[in-house]
């Protein structure tokens, strides 16, 4: 029989005995051992069975011996025998075993069940020569060891062990591990101390096996035994992991631990900081060991979470597992002789229970036991007080005491004598408990096995009190103090033992549930210095930790968004390590250490949409994530926000930060500083410099020009350090940076789309934007908000490819109000609304509410280092007064200590307070009252130096207060503020000072009278005024005047008045450079203010003249009629020259020309300004008048070149360079409403240039001049010569509108049609980076149409499309949104793929026929005829036609009307010749014959675009009047040129009609040939649900 078997057989109670045997002479075992008094072990079951015995076996060794054999001797235990010796050495092992040694080369095994049908085995095996004896076992020693594991008696025949928890093992088995002192070679022994010596674990002959039976359920296998699959990409297995400790019983791992500590003395200066008193056993001084407190704290902690009822198949972590749950643990169970340490290094112990042989389970009685809580804690209690007592066992369990009479009469004798008796009963199971402990230790015999046991010295013995509660903590606590045990644990363990008294003595701080135990070891593991080593406990005042509490499920949902915006981060939690077992993890293959760079190639198709999309927009470019995060003050918004930052931050991403304050110090100050300090950090990282800045500064340069790098270098300074270098001059951009203040709007949306581009130039890693404080906003900066959250800034390349968020790094915004501030008609509100309304936008707001009682008991826990347990009646009261208020629950606690409500107590350790006065005290005002106490608190001068720091906001730089340090009765203002700075009321970096929350500053400025706050205003004014220079006025102008405007004019002084509407007109135009219209109508209207009544005198009237004019513009900028009317008036009213109100008239124009209502006055408003300027038109010109201009205009342009029209010398005359100002105005609105004064106006520009010299707006003139020359002679050659001029001579600043109607409707009559694609993509990106949206909006849509019908690849023009919309509904444009209309709807018809929503066409064209939008209602009937005709819906195309043919005939405009009649009369031509196919109506072949005309002349001016065209008209009408030959011939002809000219869409076109036309001659085989082409075709161009269809 094997010695597996062998070892089956007996532990399953089938054997009786078992022989070893050796080849030079053995001895065998003897029989059972008895229990020393006669009686088997274990006694009979309560059935009357016989009990089961345990016994061990040994085998002879596997090597050889010299000589005559070697020794072995074996260990006994109740029951059972030691295995003999052999020739090799034999021993066995079985629980119940306290010793079992072998000498010389062993065979050592050992055998664990866990059922009656199946055994755990493992054995090692050496040779080794050495001479010896052969010996036998003896008989155990007649009682337990107190270090084996007990085996309580079964109900069974038979009984095995088994874990109550999922043990782990090893390859050798359940226990064969190296890390146990036995002998070998015949070595002496070690001493130990009650230590069941295990054999040492030798290596394996070969590597470890998988073991070959089935484990029971509740045992889950180790995850080294599960063959792992490889990484993704890796060339062979994967490493196997380390190997986990070897399980052993807790005492042994305590004993080994305590050698180690005495081996590594010299390491002892990691300890804790309380020291042991003296008479301690350990010496004086001596201390506990940190690591040993940490490791033994782990241990009980997973002890404890096996008792736990609310955890049924929880692991050590606590997460759920899906393993059967393991057998019950008994209350006996519980006890360090059936503890199991199963994975040291992983702090993992189970208890080994007794189950029976038929079911596995305990009876009644068991069951019963295992409810016991009070019990189970107890005896658990018990465990931890060895655990931790580095072996010591814990005061013996005293015998319950009577009720009455003389018993409760204690005298000093009485408690000796119990003593007395306590330790001799007690002796066995390692000393008494209250008496006089005895520490014993066991020394090996030099020969034999035997041992001796000798006593130690007595400790000193204590006293007890007759009855009293406290009686059995104190034991308890005391000896586990003398151990340097700390006092938080010494509370826990006696609070524990505490519940082995009755109910009627027992303390109320016994712990009365498992659960409250898992919670403070929980705590002791988690955070060990607070709540396991004394080091922090010693503290008297509560800190609460800057962390978050209670928002894991918000956080989640944050990271979800993030996880949307870019797919690469991966879910937190379990689902974190599994993504990171497939995909490599987050924190492989990364930029450093867990920094992932973000593929973008990857997570433009993934993320929100996740799988394929049937939307363009969905599938190609994710929706923009925005985060908003709203709750009370002090709900724990800001921390929140950086927790998910630092998160994010660990994960690869990148921040931005701004905060907003009450008091504005500069417009857009806010928003721009988070950049600035971007740009500070990235310089001043070294690893970010190397990897990052690179290729930010390449993307920065690529996306913007010269130009517009000066205006963002202008607006952050950090940004010139890492802009500048080789080959880029920013010194010389920064000059002449400021907007164009001629158009407000232009400016506005110039900075939006310029910051726009920065976001997506710098996201090359994801990016996190959060703005905090939201409620504080100004108007411009929410209206940049809504523009980075709509998308401003993405961009197409000529290759139509999306740049924004599909090539670069994601960006997530974030942020924060308060919503109990913000109302319906707040800005902030209609801003949050507007950006829900985007179609690309993916909105998520997380509402912060209070946190619960529970979240609330763990704040005031770590506030305090005191146990939840402890601390829950106090976090209760909080909680009802604070409603989980976290800021008040921190200031609440703060308030109680200052109060002497909540005390530590130094002599007891712990924390004490008065709940009933804690309950009666009223706060009134919530959090902001007790603010209010704490800084009342503080000494005067410390409250006047925080007086003048609240008065410039919750943010102030340390330059400012340097200037005003001995202002307001402060003598050095920095000095005072080092005492809030330790009590954590501000922080202070090198340039800032500022408050750690609003609310503080909020209370400091509430407690300052108005007149004291008047008075401050007014000195800190002065002061900066005074001490700033001139030449940095500029850095404190805002600071300046926002305190003087707080002043109010009715305070000021009428000296001052002058004055201060000076500084608040030089804010304003410095507001308006920016631009911040808000902000500078702000400061100019309180200009006007100080001015008072008629203020339009001598002394003030340039002051007001500038007040109000500049006024009136902004006012318009923000689009407030009324108000701008009004500043208008008065300027008109009262100023005294043409030219002083020249500006206001100007204006005025520009106003009523956005008005459709008055246009018309507009229009004869700005003649006569023109006439007064003299520059007079005529009254009604006539054609003859209109010909006769454009002849000779055309005559003084020959005299140039378009190489030398640009050295013709700037414009100088004032006069004319107003006139040139308006006329730019008046020619686009006469295009716009087709007047008969177009081509004069650009006539006269042109004219100005010739005569007075070159203006910006000149190229428009050229431009004007060309397209009239086109339009009125229908001499397009010309036109397009005319037009080579206006491109010589066009800048930056006016490159899109001569982009658009040079490249948009001139230059598709003479170049291909493919060829000025990319000239309108520049006009679109050029007119958004200079605020031109219209030209730039305009552009895009002829880009969209030109391209379509030129045969672009329709997936790349539906992304382009896509991001065209979003920009249409961020800056509502619903016209051109709507125009786009009829090209979504054709693309999803043709594709089969949505580009848009689908809209009703049919509403849209009546009410563009209504409102006689001609040009939107010629685009929607031929893409109507169009897709009829494609889809061979001849009857819908024949009635479009007939019904609208003849009215756009008579409507035939110019510009992009021009563009669309030539496919209105390609696709009418089309369906006249089918129509006259069908009817024979002469109707549909004069209108067949019209369209071949013009497509006959239009060829002679561009073959390349319109050749094509011409041959398949013709083709159709020799179809239509039967002449099949040149049918044939022309179809060819047709197909051959849509294909050199790379129309596909039109050589699929031809190909079909093609293959219709064979099909009716007969030619079967032709046409099928002819179809499946067209089909491939269709297929190319991605026409695929055409392609379809034809097949």
């Amino acid at each position: 029989m094997s010695l597996i078997a062998e070892l089956e057989a007996d532990c399953n109670g089938e054997a009786a005995s078992a022989s070893a045997s050796a080849s030079g002479g053995g001895g065998s075992g003897p029989g059972p051992g008895n229990d020393g008094r006669g009686g088997a072990w274990p006694p009979p079951s309560p059935a009357g069975g016989a009990g089961a015995k345990v016994r061990a076996a040994g085998t002879s060794g596997g090597g050889t011996s010299s000589g005559s054999g070697a020794r072995a001797t074996g260990g006994s235990a109740p029951g059972g025998s030691g295995g003999g010796g052999g020739s090799g050495g034999g021993s066995g092992f079985g629980f119940g075993f306290p010793r079992v040694r072998g000498a010389g080369g062993s065979t050592s095994a050992f055998s664990f069940s866990s059922n009656p049908a199946v055994s755990f085995s493992a054995g090692s095996a050496s040779a080794a020569s050495g001479s010896g004896r052969s010996g036998s076992g003896r008989s155990g020693s007649g009682r337990l060891p107190a270090r084996s594991p007990r085996i309580p008696p079964s109900s069974s025949s038979s009984s095995s062990l088994s874990l109550s928890s999922h043990a782990r093992l090893d390859g050798f088995g359940l226990f064969g591990a190296s890390g146990f002192d036995g002998p070998g070679g015949g070595a002496r022994s070690r001493r130990a101390r009650r230590v069941v010596p295990l054999p040492r674990a030798f290596p394996p002959p070969e590597p470890p096996r998988p073991p070959s039976f089935a484990a029971p359920p509740w045992i889950a296998a180790p995850a080294f035994l599960a063959a792992p699959a490889p990484p993704r990409g890796s060339a062979g297995p994967p490493s196997p992991p380390a190997a986990p400790d070897a399980p052993v019983p807790l005492r042994d791992w305590i004993a080994r631990h305590a050698r180690e500590r005495l081996r590594s003395r010299a390491a002892a200066a990691r300890t804790c900081s309380w020291r042991s008193g003296s008479g301690s056993d350990r010496g004086e001084g001596e201390v506990a060991d940190r690591g040993y407190l940490e490791a033994a704290a782990r241990i009980a902690l997973s002890l404890a979470r096996k008792l736990d009822r609310r955890r049924p198949g929880t692991g050590t972590g606590g997460a759920t597992t899906t393993t059967p749950p393991s057998p019950p643990v008994r209350a006996g169970d519980v006890s360090s002789e059936n503890a199991i340490v199963t994975d040291g290094r992983a702090g993992e112990a189970a208890f080994v229970v007794a189950t029976g042989g038929g079911g596995g389970g305990g009876g009644a009685d068991g069951a019963e036991d295992a409810r016991d809580e009070r019990r189970e804690i107890c005896a658990l209690g018990r465990v931890l007080f060895e655990l931790f007592a580095s072996g010591k066992p814990p005061p013996s369990r005293e015998p319950p005491r009577p009720l009455f009479g003389e018993a409760l009469r204690i005298h000093a004798d009485e408690v000796m004598a119990d003593v007395e008796s306590k330790r001799g009963g007690g002796a066995g199971a390692g000393g008494g408990g209250d008496g006089d402990v005895l520490e014993e230790e066991e020394e090996d015999d030099d020969e034999g096995g035997g041992r001796r046991v000798r006593s130690t010295r007595p400790q000193r013995r204590h006293r007890r009190e007759a009855g009293g509660g406290r009686e059995r903590e104190r034991d308890v606590g005391d000896l586990l103090r003398r151990e340097g045990v700390p006092s938080g644990v010494r509370r826990l363990v006696s609070d524990m033992i505490e519940n082995e008294r009755d109910e009627l003595f027992r303390s109320d701080r016994a712990v009365a549930t498992i659960a409250d135990v898992v919670e403070d070891l929980e705590q002791m593991a988690r955070a060990p210095g607070s709540f396991l080593h004394d080091s922090l406990l010693a503290r008297w005042k509560p800190v609460v930790p800057r962390k978050l509490y209670g928002r894991d499920e918000e956080l989640e949902r944050a990271m979800g968004a993030a996880r949307r915006a870019c797919p690469c981060v991966a879910p937190s939690g379990a689902a974190a390590e599994e993504d990171g077992a497939a995909e490599g993890g987050m924190g492989a293959g990364g930029v450093g250490e867990g920094l992932p760079l973000v593929d973008m190639s990857r997570s433009s198709s993934v993320g929100s949409c996740g799988s394929t999309s049937s939307t363009w927009s969905a599938f190609d470019a994710r929706a923009q994530e925005v985060l908003m995060v709203s709750g009370h003050s002090g709900s724990g918004k800001s921390l929140f926000v950086r927790e998910l930052s630092a998160t994010l931050e660990g994960k690869g991403w990148r921040s931005l930060s701004c905060k907003f304050d009450r008091v504005h110090p500069e417009p857009l100050s806010f928003v721009v500083s988070a950049f600035d300090r971007y740009f500070a950090k990235l310089a001043a990282d070294p690893m970010a410099r190397e990897a990052d800045v690179g290729p930010i500064r390449e993307r920065i340069l690529r996306s913007l020009g010269e130009e517009d790098l000066g205006v963002l270098c202008h607006l952050i300074p950090n940004m010139r350090h890492l802009m500048s270098g080789e080959g880029v001059s920013i010194e010389d951009q920064l000059h002449g940076t400021s907007f164009d203040l001629s158009d407000a709007v232009a400016s506005k949306c110039r900075l939006h789309h310029l910051i726009g581009l920065l976001v997506k130039a710098i996201s090359l890693r994801p990016i996190i934007f959060f703005m905090d404080d939201l409620h504080f906003a100004d108007q411009a900066s929410l209206d940049l908000m809504v523009a980075l959250m709509g998308g401003i800034g993405e961009e197409i390349d000529e290759e139509a490819s999306i740049k924004g968020r599909g090539s670069s790094g994601a960006v997530l915004f974030v942020g924060s109000f308060r919503s109990n501030e913000v109302s319906t008609s707040d800005p902030l509100h209609e801003s949050l609304q507007h950006v829900q309304r985007l179609g690309n936008v993916s909105f998520t707001e997380i509402s912060l509410d209070g946190l619960s009682r529970d979240h609330v008991n763990v704040m005031v826990s770590e506030a305090l280092c005191y146990p939840k347990r402890l601390s829950r009646n106090l976090s209760d009261v909080i909680h009802e007064k604070s409603d989980g208020n976290p800021l008040f629950v921190r200031e609440f606690l703060n308030d109680l200590v200052a109060e002497n409500l909540l005390n530590y107590s130094l002599s007891s350790r712990k924390w004490e307070w008065d709940e009933d006065s804690i309950q009666s005290r009223t706060i009134s005002d919530g959090v902001a009252e007790l603010l209010s106490r704490k800084i009342l608190r503080l000494p005067k001068s410390v409250l006047l130096a925080l007086g003048v720091m609240s008065i410039f906001g919750s943010q102030v730089s340390v330059r400012i207060l340097s200037q005003v340090r001995d202002t307001c009765g402060n003598t050095d203002i920095l000095a005072e503020l080092d005492r809030p700075i330790k009590e954590g009321l501000i922080k202070k970096t090198t340039a800032t000072c500022s408050f750690v929350h609003d609310m503080i500053q909020q209370a400091v400025y509430a407690g300052l009278d108005q007149d004291r706050r008047m008075s401050m205003y007014l000195e800190l004014s002065e002061t900066l005024l005074a001490s700033t220079p001139e030449s940095d006025a500029g850095s404190v102008l805002f600071i300046v005047v926002s305190l003087i405007n707080r002043i109010g004019p009715e305070r000021a002084s009428p000296n001052n008045r002058l004055r201060y509407a000076n500084l608040n007109l030089l804010a304003g135009e410095k507001a308006m450079e920016t631009p911040d219209f808000a902000s500078a109508c702000l400061y100019l209207e309180s200009g006007i203010s100080y001015l008072g009544q008629g203020y339009w005198s001598n002394e003030t009237y340039h002051l007001s003249l500038n007040l109000s004019k500049n006024a009136a513009f902004v006012h318009y900028a923000q689009g407030k009629s009324d108000l701008m009317t009004r500043r208008l008036n008065e300027v008109l009213e009262n100023a005294r020259c043409f030219e002083d109100k020249l500006d206001s008239l100007n204006l005025l124009i520009h106003s009523l020309t956005m008005d459709e209502g008055q246009q018309q006055k507009a229009f004869e408003k700005c003649f006569q300004v023109l006439d007064m300027l003299g520059e007079s038109f005529p009254s009604s010109p006539e054609d003859e008048t209109i010909a006769r201009e454009l002849l000779c205009t055309k005559n003084q342009l020959e005299r140039f070149s378009p190489s030398t029209i640009s050295n013709i010398q700037p414009m100088s005359d004032p006069r004319v360079i107003k006139a040139m100002e308006l006329l730019p105005a008046l020619l686009m609105h006469c295009y716009q409403q087709k007047s008969r004064y177009y081509p004069l106006v650009g006539c006269r520009m042109t004219q100005i240039t010739l005569q007075f010299g070159m203006h910006e707006h000149s190229a428009l003139g050229f431009c004007g001049l060309a397209l009239a020359y086109a339009t009125v002679f229908q001499d397009m050659s010309e036109g397009y010569k005319l037009g080579k001029y206006a491109l010589a001579i066009t800048t930056n600043k006016n490159l899109s509108s001569v982009y658009l109607t040079m490249h948009g409707m001139i230059s598709i009559w003479k170049e291909p049609a493919q060829a000025v694609l990319p000239e309108l993509l520049i006009a679109y990106k050029v007119g958004l980076k200079h605020g031109r949206t219209s030209e730039a909006f305009l552009s895009s849509m002829l880009y969209t149409y030109r391209a379509f019908f030129s045969g672009s690849k329709i997936s790349s023009l539906a992304r382009e499309v896509s991001s065209f919309i979003r920009q249409y509904s961020l800056l509502q444009r619903h016209l051109l949104r709507l125009s786009i209309v009829p090209f979504s709807n054709a693309i999803s018809l043709l594709s089969g793929r949505k580009v848009d929503e689908p809209q009703d066409e049919a509403a849209l064209l009546a009410k563009a026929l209504e409102t006689k939008e001609f040009a939107l209602c010629e685009t929607i009937i031929v893409f109507k005829m169009m897709s009829s005709f494609i889809f061979r819906d001849l009857i819908n195309a024949e009635n479009v036609a007939k019904q609208y043919l003849e009215l756009f005939e008579q409507h035939e405009g110019t510009g992009p009307v021009l563009f669309m009649n030539i496919y209105r009369y390609f696709y009418g031509g089309l369906i006249a010749f089918d129509c006259f196919r069908r009817y024979q109506d002469q109707f549909w072949m004069e209108i067949g014959l019209r369209s071949v005309s013009k497509f006959e002349s239009w060829t002679n001016l561009c073959r390349w675009n319109f050749k094509n065209k011409f041959l398949l008209l013709q083709a159709e009408q020799h179809f239509a009047e039967g002449n099949s030959t040149a049918a044939t011939e022309f179809y060819n002809l047709a197909i051959s040129s849509s294909k050199e000219c790379r129309f596909i869409h039109e050589e699929a076109l031809s190909f079909e009609l093609a293959g219709f036309f064979h099909k009716s001659i007969g030619s079967k085989e032709q046409s099928v040939s002819l179809m499946k082409q067209a089909s491939d075709r269709y297929q190319l161009w991605g026409a695929q649900k055409k392609a379809d269809a034809i097949l």
